[in-house]
């Protein structure tokens, strides 16, 4: 072989390989909500002709193009485990979360004994924000705020929110990208009393119910799809002693790393039992396990995770519900203004409108890259860590002993 050939051989294998990386993580995080709830619904058909007792279930969302997907994937009425998977709670968190249910589909359910667990897959929870990229729905509301037993959940008052609503919710066109409204509650914290980071991070994340075009507003009553999925969870998880919600989502958090966050509903029972499937020192490289008073975190109102729990109080089940979050600009003080200003400034064009196409394209790339960032490197870094929640973590859960936990 000569020199040329040996030469263009290895070019070819080189632009192949590079071909390869590139689209690895294109064959799993989708580019729309059209591409990914069509592949969710093949996933389930596939599914079904494999397990003929499994039902598949939708939920319209103001017109029937955009609807809540769901399976419940089932051998027998005779597992005593569940596992829930939802995706999609906040819109353009969904392009991860249905990356990780596709790989669920592809490598991990052949692998599960369906004698033992019985799993329940939720798609888009949010379908009109994952087709609009907004968190909220149609009517701004944030569905992880907006789940509750009881109606008392709108009545509350978020007085962090309420001292810098100001500054969080601008009322003018926005004019241009580098702007930083951010850089008002800076000042505030700097003169204001009992404005700080931690004020900053309870105004902005816990969520509030009395801005209906603020920033996380949580609703002044249940949305549609929240209302179908209690329903569902009182319908379906009630005959089950073991259940395992894994709510997937992208953007609070260090870079790259996935923030296992813990719900304050569980009862002891359920925290023993979780201390067994997750290994924080074992488990080191593929997760971070973080509850609401990890410096940088919350507790939030409305919170989907604890909803299953909320439904189950008998003390001797195992409910284990946990925030699956992976993270996107960190949670340190520049984080937490970076992740702000990019909230603030779309949420103020989405209500007062920009000067330009061109700011609007900047401001929506910008919000964007908080939860579906384009580095092909964090891809792969949800795919990898992903598929160690869905391997690992759920094998440990199965593996829990049912009699005596």
């Amino acid at each position: 072989m000569t020199v040329r050939r040996i030469l263009t051989a290895n070019l070819k294998f080189l632009f192949l390989f590079i071909i390869s990386l590139s689209s690895f993580s294109s064959d799993f995080f989708p580019p729309d909500y059209e591409y990914s709830k069509s592949r969710f619904l093949k996933n389930c058909k596939k599914t079904l002709s494999l397990f003929p007792l499994s039902k598949i279930g939708s939920i319209k969302i103001d017109n029937a193009s955009l609807t809540v997907d769901h399976i419940l994937i089932q051998k027998n009425s005779s597992a005593k485990k569940l596992i829930v998977l939802t995706s999609g709670t906040h819109g353009p968190e969904a392009y991860a979360g249905s990356a990780i249910q596709t790989i669920f589909f592809n490598e991990v359910l052949q692998n599960i004994d369906l004698e033992k667990v019985s799993v329940l897959i939720v798609h888009a929870l949010n379908p009109w924000g994952f087709k609009h990229n907004r968190r909220g729905t149609q009517k701004n509301i944030n569905l992880n705020r907006n789940f509750s037993l009881s109606s008392k959940l709108f009545r509350i008052k978020n007085e962090n929110y309420l001292k810098i609503k100001n500054q969080l919710e601008v009322r003018e066109p926005v004019t241009t990208t580098f702007n930083y409204p951010s850089a008002n509650l800076a000042w505030q914290m700097l003169t204001r009393k009992n404005v700080n980071l931690d004020s900053l991070t309870e105004a902005v994340g816990r969520g509030q119910y009395t801005s209906p075009t603020g920033i996380n507003y949580g609703g002044s009553d249940f949305e549609p799809q929240v209302k179908s999925m209690i329903s569902l969870f009182k319908e379906v998880t009630p005959k089950f002693k073991h259940i395992f919600h894994i709510d997937l989502h992208t953007g609070l958090g260090d870079n790259g790393v996935l923030h296992i966050m813990t719900n304050d509903e569980m009862n002891q029972i359920s925290k023993k039992n979780l201390k067994k499937i997750f290994l924080e020192e074992r488990d080191s490289d593929n997760y971070e396990l973080t509850n609401s008073n990890t410096h940088g975190f919350y507790k939030i109102l409305g919170d989907y995770a604890a909803i299953i729990s909320l439904i189950n109080p008998e003390p001797e089940k195992v409910i284990i519900g946990i925030t699956a979050e992976f993270g996107t600009v960190g949670r340190g003080l520049f984080g937490k203004l970076t992740t702000a200003n990019r909230l603030i400034r779309e949420n103020q064009g989405h209500f007062s409108g920009y000067t330009s196409e061109k700011v609007k394209k900047a401001v929506i790339k910008d919000y964007l890259e908080l939860f579906n960032p384009s580095d092909e490197s964090w891809k792969k870094n949800v795919l990898r860590k992903g598929r160690y929640l869905l391997k690992t973590i759920i094998r440990r859960f199965i593996n829990l002993e049912t009699s005596n936990s």
